[in-house]
């Protein structure tokens, strides 16, 4: 049996009941930096092992579960070729945008809780689904746990990035990461016509007066460059604004 002790200066110490004896879980004074989205790399080859090993017993989906599923049956989706995004069901916040080879909804080989988010995939993207059940004995047969493992990883490392980069941080500092997410992927969201005000507002929390403020004061200091609600071009984002 072990607890953890709160100790002055922010550090948690984890005590041994059977040696008493103090063992350091975390400090406070670590000094990591924040996660960058270029860090949160995808683990292509895991992902191919896995498609390797499901697509064949997979079937086509033509259209996107939300309109043929069967509720009282999970699915594992696999994404081989386009591109999609991700939203929290609870208030349709836009969480992130993928593209394949992906895989979606190998948390439901753990757990029976439902999915707390929903994928809308681009037109020309390919998916293949199967049942969960099936899924899973087909990853045991090919011995595929660990590359599922790192799937799982992946995504949970850019839930990490997405905590770091909106919880306690100035609003400004929201607006600066966004503005380069919409930069990396701005020949989609210009054939999409999703301005950058309209994409922040689905990717924070931010009112649309406070976007737009901070918007217009970066464009007239020549920060960045908008024409008719794009973002052309980043000049330079200082650190702190």
């Amino acid at each position: 049996m072990s607890y953890i002790k709160k100790l002055p200066g922010n550090s948690g110490l984890l005590v041994s009941s059977e040696s008493n004896r103090p063992v350091n879980l975390f400090s406070r004074s670590y000094g990591f930096q924040a996660l960058t989205l270029q860090e949160v790399t995808k683990p292509v080859a895991a992902i191919t092992a896995l498609l390797n090993g499901l697509l064949p017993a997979s079937t086509p989906c033509d259209s996107w579960p939300a309109h043929n599923a069967d509720p009282h049956e999970k699915k594992i989706y696999l994404i081989s070729a386009g591109r999609f995004d991700t939203f929290r069901i609870t208030d349709r916040l836009y969480t992130g945008t993928g593209c394949g080879p992906d895989i979606i909804g190998l948390s439901d080989l753990f757990t029976d809780i439902p999915g707390r988010h929903t994928i809308e995939v681009d037109e020309d993207a390919t998916v293949h689904c199967l049942p969960v059940s099936q899924a899973k004995r087909l990853i045991e047969r090919h011995d595929l746990w660990k590359s599922a493992s790192l799937v799982l990883t992946h995504a949970l490392m850019h839930m990490v990035y997405r905590d770091e980069s909106m919880f306690g941080k100035s609003a400004y500092s929201i607006v600066r990461t966004r503005l380069r997410e919409y930069m990396q992927s701005r020949e989609r969201y210009i054939r999409q016509k999703i301005s950058i005000g309209a994409f922040i507002q689905q990717t924070t929390p931010l009112s649309r007066k406070l976007i737009y403020k901070i918007l217009a004061e970066l464009a007239d200091h020549g920060h960045i460059v908008i024409s008719r609600g794009r973002l052309e071009k980043i000049v330079r984002l200082p650190e702190h604004y």
